[in-house]
């Protein structure tokens, strides 16, 4: 028995077309987790948790960074108190990978200024493994590129254009592998 997606079990996957339907990235976290804990619900919820307790020091260092200890702590306290962040946490859905690549983007985008301008690479890499994880995440591309063109004043065109080029490269194989 193996762990497959819902969408393998609908419809007939059998004729050696590729999943197209899942992007690749949690899939490729889940793969050493499931090596060495098993194929089972265990496995998926425990490679969730992981991720659930990473986003937690996360948004501690990020906001203790941007605002205070006090801030970070109560923070922490409400991430770990929401309801339906728990939820996610232990459902072993990809939706705990890309809640950590959207607390880094919005930490990278808040410390982003003329004498940062590389941050927009690493912003491009962010995006494109949120892409990688929900192919509809790939959208924060474009209010990422106007927050840089806007936040950007000196370096502007050198640090939109190195977000633009890393996206692309990111997904770029991926896209050449599905089409």
């Amino acid at each position: 028995s193996f762990v497959r997606p819902v969408s393998l079990w609908v419809t007939d996957c059998s004729n050696g077309v590729p999943d197209l339907a899942n992007p690749p990235l949690y899939s490729v976290y889940l793969m050493p987790i499931i090596s060495f804990f098993g194929a089972s619900d265990k496995a998926l919820v425990i490679g969730s948790v992981a991720l659930h307790f990473v986003i937690l020091l996360v948004l501690f260092l990020f906001t203790r960074a941007a605002f205070n200890r006090t801030v970070a702590y109560y923070s922490m306290f409400f991430y770990l108190s929401c309801s339906v962040v728990l939820m996610a946490a232990f459902s072993g859905l990809p939706q705990m990978m890309a809640g950590l690549l959207i607390t880094l983007l919005i930490a990278v985008l808040y410390f982003c200024d003329d004498r940062k301008w590389w941050l927009g690479i690493l912003a491009g890499l962010l995006c494109g493994l949120c892409f990688l994880t929900t192919y509809s995440y790939g959208l924060f591309a474009v209010p990422v590129l106007l927050y840089l063109i806007f936040t950007l004043k000196k370096k502007r065109i050198v640090g939109s254009l190195a977000f633009v080029v890393v996206f692309i490269l990111v997904i770029s194989p991926w896209l050449a592998r599905n089409s």
